[in-house]
């Protein structure tokens, strides 16, 4: 099967419903309806807070409800032209997430517990039973039988919600069900489960719910997000694609041909090892440039990973959170990866959205409660800084932390100081600093600033939004919404990389002589050779030297200390091979050439000499 994507909804869809041929989609940034078969699209936030996130979408007895997490329970009766905030009678400042209906009664799961309502909502109630004090991630409906998924497995109702009792016979203790589905014929129960210590998978209860059985046959991902049936046939949506079952349960199999890879939001390299952080599936690493890739889970308590860092023998690495859960913020791992702790001492449960070392053996968090300092390798934390940032880094013992329009500096002395950079409405997004100069990725361009002394330079268009700056000694690179932006004179100009077209470019890291780049299509490479990265040469590799004779010539000196195959290419800075200059066997000794650069466009490209030593570089610009 082939997916396509759907334009003009949301980036980022929780839940979708429908109604007389009409298609109801929420998610972030709000709620949007398709009155045409999903041909065109309307958002409809008349109503709503102005920053929200839908969890969940319910069309319950002609009324469509909308669950916003902590901004609480919304309701409309005219599909969404006018949404009402559902905030009296005992739902005051509930964290709704999920519901559902059982004949006239409301059962909403509100952060830990269940409330229900059985007059439209005037009214709530707190649920009895086990399941007090529980998250609560999802709902089933089977007869006069409620099944809720909670952090601690299966719940079961048979008076509407009012008592509830465990059932979870043939489930390890500390299962997270996330999902369940009925079955069409109305005999089976599936259940989406994940376990931090084993993974978990599908269960499937054939006796109502009184006991579970895995059925993983063919699974090849076991963190499952969602179930779905169509007919007789089940779907499982995975982080890695969607399995899909037509013999109840017992194999599966994978399609995921169309369909995104996880959002890759934070990169980091560590012991020879590539690391990214997802959107909703924890980390992966690569130990061979990519090809391979494992995820790892084992630990976490948030599946959303903004930051990631090495340090020393660790890797830190920090989540989204639900604070009156307990749940994300810093996490550390001390066996390369395999398994996470999270870390919580002198520092509050907060989204972590950028981590960067501090004078060698510090370490600083910043996100949405501020910045915090740990000196014992996050043991213990103490407030640094009030500011919240998504953006953090170090140099030369100075902090640079951004928030929203202005960065500040920290060090010893002076203490923290606003930098004059004179941006006044753009958000700051990302900053690097490349020599004597700070580049600042907003939503409307990039800015250059000289040590954020005299003012700011807008270097881009502002209609470029930037999310993600990195740099070596010959260029920057800016990830944007659209894909890749190259710059070699110190952003006076950027070119555009076509081979990353369409993509949104979040974060970058370097290793193992490769650029990688996260995107919300998993993560894409480029060898460093090709942005004209330097590295410590062998003992037997070559030396180059590249002089100007005329306008249309240049001359290449090099030389080879052993025989050797040997190739010198010469490639523009986005890494095409513009030009193979030679490719064969050199005998040790020294060469001269010159290159006739005549029909070459006038630009700045690296010239690259390959021997069994290695890499050898030289910047080549040529201007007639």
């Amino acid at each position: 099967s082939l997916w396509l994507p759907v334009p003009g909804v949301p980036k980022i869809v929780s839940d979708i419903s429908s109604k007389d041929g009409k298609i109801f989609v929420g998610g972030a940034g709000g709620f949007t309806v398709s009155l045409d078969g999903g041909n065109s699209w309307i958002v409809r936030d008349s109503g709503f807070p102005l920053f929200i996130y839908i969890y969940a979408l319910k069309n319950l007895n002609g009324t469509l409800y909308a669950c916003l997490g902590g901004d609480g329970l919304y309701r409309t009766k005219d599909e969404g032209i006018y949404w009402e905030h559902v905030n009296s009678g005992g739902i005051e400042n509930k964290s709704v997430t999920t519901m559902v209906a059982m004949g006239n009664v409301l059962i909403a799961a509100e952060g830990a517990g269940i409330i229900r309502s059985s007059d439209n909502g005037f009214s709530w109630r707190e649920s009895g039973g086990d399941i007090a004090n529980q998250p609560v991630h999802t709902f089933a409906v089977k007869d006069n039988k409620i099944l809720a998924g909670t952090d601690a497995g299966v719940f079961i109702s048979t008076d509407s919600g009012a008592t509830w009792i465990s059932s979870r016979a043939g489930m390890h203790s500390d299962d997270i069900v996330s999902s369940l589905l009925v079955s069409s014929d109305n005999k089976t129960f599936f259940a989406g489960a994940t376990n931090f210590n084993s993974g978990v998978g599908i269960y499937r209860s054939s006796d109502d719910g009184t006991s579970w059985q895995l059925v993983n046959s063919g699974l090849t991902d076991l963190s499952i997000y969602s179930l779905f049936s169509i007919g007789t046939q089940l779907f499982a949506g995975t982080s890695l694609g969607i399995s899909s079952s037509t013999d109840n349960g017992n194999s599966w199999t994978t399609s995921s041909t169309g369909l995104p890879k996880p959002s890759i939001v934070s990169l980091t390299s560590f012991n020879g090892k590539v690391f990214a952080g997802s959107k909703g599936a924890y980390v992966f690493s690569t130990y061979d440039k990519g090809n391979h890739w494992e995820n790892s889970k084992k630990g976490f308590t948030r599946p959303n990973v903004n930051a990631l860092l090495g340090v020393g023998t660790m890797l830190f690495a920090g989540t989204d959170a639900i604070p009156k859960q307990g749940k994300g913020g810093i996490h550390r791992s001390i066996d390369g990866g395999a398994s996470w702790k999270q870390l919580n001492n002198g520092v509050p449960i907060m989204s972590v959205l950028a981590i960067a070392l501090y004078k060698e053996t510090g370490i600083l968090i910043s996100g949405d409660s501020g910045v915090f300092h740990s000196t014992d390798n996050g043991d213990s934390w103490k407030l640094f800084s009030n500011s919240i940032s998504n953006s953090i880094f170090t140099d030369s013992g100075i902090v640079y932390v951004a928030s929203n329009h202005t960065i500040f500096t920290y060090d010893d002395n002076a203490g923290w100081t606003p930098l004059n950079i004179g941006i006044k409405n753009p958000i700051i997004q990302a900053v690097i600093k490349k020599g004597s100069n700070l580049f600042i990725a907003t939503d409307s361009g990039i800015y250059r600033s000289v040590n954020g002394t005299i003012g700011s330079q807008l270097v881009t268009g502002d209609s470029l939004n930037v999310e993600s700056l990195w740099s070596n000694e010959l260029i920057v690179v800016a990830g944007t919404k659209t894909g890749i932006y190259v710059s070699s004179d110190n952003g006076s100009s950027w070119l555009f990389q076509q081979s990353a077209d369409a993509v949104s470019v979040n974060t970058f890291t370097s290793a193992n002589r490769n650029l990688y780049a996260g995107t919300n299509a998993g993560v894409i490479s480029a060898p460093l050779t090709q942005f004209g990265e330097n590295f410590a040469r062998p003992e037997n590799s070559s030396l180059l030297q590249v002089s100007k004779s005329s306008n249309d010539r240049v001359t290449i000196r090099y030389s080879i200390s052993q025989r050797t195959d040997a190739t010198l290419i010469l490639y523009d800075i986005l890494g095409n091979e513009c030009l193979s200059i030679f490719q064969g066997k050199r005998d040790p000794g020294e060469y001269t050439l010159e290159l006739n650069t005549s029909l070459l466009p006038s630009k700045t490209y690296i010239l690259c000499l390959t021997t069994k030593g290695g890499h050898t570089l030289s910047k080549v610009n040529i201007i007639h």
